[in-house]
């Protein structure tokens, strides 16, 4: 962590473990909103994953004690690593690749959850979910149908990540 900063945290960036399905895609394409929301200082929270935090914060606000009664431990910190009035470091190095297959309906659950957190937690960050979201939801279906009409545009991309994990 850099001096002045109270926590250093990455995200996850899922990889389908085997064949390419529109769930598994749903949800590594959705999971970028957050990848993108990270390099956002005034968007970023400590992902729960993989977070480094200065155990002298989680002793002065008696980080413990709030734990049990949230859904989301990312917010949990992250409330206190503000209310310090310190930043959050991303390291995009440490990106934890998550190699997990999803049927659309897994999907679409994952990704109503994600949207609860924000919510829930962070209005402001909300707001900006929604907003990439709602992009995200028209432009998910014209890429579906570029796919469909040529099957370049899927088959082109699932080569490049099976190339990539060797």
């Amino acid at each position: 962590m850099v001096n002045g900063s109270g926590a250093a945290t990455t995200y996850r960036f899922y990889v389908p473990l085997g064949r390419l399905s529109l769930g598994s895609l749903l949800r590594a394409s959705f999971n970028m909103i957050g990848i993108t929301a990270m390099q956002n200082p005034v968007a970023r929270f400590t992902w729960g994953g993989s977070t480094a935090i200065w155990k002298w914060i989680l002793d002065k606000w008696d980080v413990r004690d709030y734990l049990p009664y949230y859904l989301s431990d990312d917010y949990v910190i992250t409330h206190f690593v503000h209310r310090e009035g310190r930043a959050i470091d991303f390291v995009p190095e440490s990106l934890v690749l998550t190699l997990e297959d999803a049927g659309i309906k897994e999907a679409f659950n994952w990704t109503v959850r994600q949207l609860w957190y924000v919510r829930v937690y962070g209005f402001r960050g909300f707001l900006l979910y929604a907003v990439s979201y709602t992009l995200y939801a028209i432009t998910l279906p014209i890429g579906a149908a570029l796919s469909i009409i040529n099957p370049f545009f899927c088959g082109a991309w699932s080569s490049a990540v099976y190339h990539w994990r060797g």
